[in-house]
Formats: C-alpha cells, sequence, structure tokens
C-alpha cells in the first residue's frame, strides 16, 4: 500500500497577511495620485506691487459664485483677481473739500501797535469798531461777550487755511505755522479789533484812555465818529444803537453828526471853562471883601 505524500502547506502569520492586503491599496492610492495631478496645472502666482492711493483689488464677477456652489468646480476653476486703476480726484476737488470742512470763524483783529492801527484803518472804506480792554477787568470780561456777538452779527465769516494745501507732506513739515492765510467766506458791513491795554500801555495814552472798557468808531473817508465810555449795563443804549444808526447814514451824514458831537462837546467845554472863571472871580470878591473887612475892624 503506497502512502500518499502530503504537501506541506505555507502557513502565514498575522502581521504577513495585513502586508499583503496593503498592497493593492497602496497600488491604488498611487494611480490616484497620478490622475490628480495629471488633471491639475500649477500655475505661479505673481503679487503686482500696486500703489495703495490709487488701485484697488476688485475680484472678478465670474467667478463670485456663493459658497456652496463654488467647491462643485474647484477642480476646473481657479480664484483670480483683476487690477482696476481709478484715478486720482483733482486738486480743486480736495481743496474744496477741505475748505468744506473748516469751520467759519468770526474776524477780529488785534492790535499791538501804531503802525497795525494806520494799516487796519486805511483797509477799507467801511465802519470800524475798536474796543479797548484788560485782561484783569472783570466788567471788561463781560463786556467782550456781548461785544463778539455784535461783531458775529456785522464783522466778515472766514477760514484760516494753509497756503501750502496743495504741496507735498515733506514740505509741509518744513513750513512753519506763519504760512497761513485768511480766506473771506461771508463780507460784512463792519470791521472789529481790540486792543488790550497792558500790552499796548503807550498806544493808550496817546489816544487820553483813562476809563475801560473803550469804544472807538471810525470810518476812513470821514474820520473818527465817535468815542466812550462803555461798561456792559450800557452796550445796547450807546454801542449798538449807534452802530445801527450808522450803518443807515451815508458820509455827509456821518460828517454832519460828527461836526454836531464836536459843537457840543465845545459847547460844554466853553461852559465849563465860563463857569470855572466866574467861580474864580467870586472867589476874589469874597477873598477881597474879607481882606477889607478885618482892615476895618
Amino acid at each position: 500500500m503506497k502512502h500518499a505524500t502530503l504537501i506541506p502547506t505555507r502557513r502565514f502569520s498575522i502581521v504577513q497577511l495585513t502586508i499583503l492586503l496593503q498592497v493593492p491599496v497602496l497600488l491604488l492610492l498611487i494611480s490616484l495620485s497620478q490622475q490628480c495631478s495629471q488633471s491639475f496645472i500649477m500655475k505661479p502666482i505673481l503679487k503686482p506691487i500696486i500703489p495703495l492711493s490709487s488701485s484697488r483689488m476688485i475680484p472678478n464677477p465670474t467667478n463670485t459664485c456663493p459658497r456652496r456652489h463654488r467647491h462643485h468646480h474647484h477642480h476646473h476653476h481657479h480664484r483670480s483677481f483683476q487690477l482696476h486703476l481709478q484715478p486720482a480726484q483733482p486738486n480743486n476737488e480736495n481743496q474744496h473739500q477741505k475748505h468744506q470742512n473748516k469751520a467759519t470763524r468770526t474776524k477780529m483783529t488785534t492790535i499791538n501797535s501804531l503802525d497795525q492801527f494806520l494799516e487796519f484803518l486805511a483797509e477799507d472804506e467801511r465802519i470800524v469798531v475798536i474796543k479797548y480792554y484788560a485782561s484783569w477787568c472783570k466788567s471788561c470780561h463781560k463786556f467782550g461777550v456781548k461785544y463778539n456777538q455784535l461783531a458775529h452779527e456785522h464783522a466778515d465769516q472766514i477760514q484760516i487755511m494753509d497756503d501750502d494745501d496743495n504741496s507735498n507732506s515733506n514740505e509741509n513739515e518744513n513750513k512753519n505755522m506763519d504760512s497761513k492765510k485768511e480766506i473771506v467766506v461771508s463780507k460784512g458791513k463792519v470791521r472789529f479789533a481790540q486792543i488790550e491795554y497792558g500790552a499796548n500801555m503807550r498806544l493808550c495814552r496817546t489816544f487820553n484812555i483813562k476809563k475801560l472798557p473803550y469804544i472807538q468808531i471810525y470810518k476812513a473817508p470821514v474820520g473818527k465818529l465817535s468815542e466812550f465810555v462803555c461798561g456792559p449795563k450800557f452796550f445796547e443804549e450807546r454801542l449798538t444803537s449807534r452802530l445801527d444808526h450808522y450803518l443807515t447814514c451815508n458820509d455827509d451824514q456821518l460828517k454832519f453828526e460828527r461836526d454836531l458831537d464836536e459843537g457840543e462837546v465845545l459847547v460844554k467845554d466853553t461852559l465849563m471853562e465860563e463857569v470855572e472863571k466866574k467861580n474864580l472871580s467870586m472867589g476874589d470878591i469874597h477873598s477881597s471883601e474879607s481882606k477889607n473887612a478885618n482892615k476895618v475892624d
């Protein structure tokens, strides 16, 4: 009896089995990666140098699809940007916008010398009102509030602008604060000024100013119209009403009223002189009578 020969079977361990099973999976992944690499085209991304002041990056409207639909086409479409150049606005429009942004204020001239005083009077033929005040005077501060309100109603409204608005920033840093100019927004009928007593004592003494606040009113072709002491209680009575009346008069009428005012002052002065002379004469008579009485005794 022949014995059958048994072919020994090969036994594999668990580790070997797992390796054998992973081989086809790896081959499948490699094939898939090759197909994906062939379907994609890598393009270099260029970043152009763009001036920030004159350009803007705007997405292409063809690729602005919603996020929920865009992921279906990510294999075929690439997000791109288009460069749109926008020209800068002209300088005139920029300057006009700067004028609108700056607030207006009332023009109030500060005089610190006799030359400035004369130049201010000869600037034009409008009525001029000049206030004399002191920084330590309480009534001058109350008067100043009403004076500024009156100036706001009748004076020029201006804007303070820089001469170097159209120049570069480097040039702006090198220029001083004195390079400012006034732009008249609305022209008034009266010009206003102020003189501080403590800083201009010599100028105030030339006008024989002894009480504060003090007001002078001028008009270039006529001359001085009036001058007077004006406290805050008598502001409307002495200054406001008088200024309103002057604005309704022409040059001939102003000259006539000035002459009348000067005539009244002259009459008052002459009367005072005569009264003083009479008082002196009466005093001499009484002294002489007393002397005669002493001699008789």
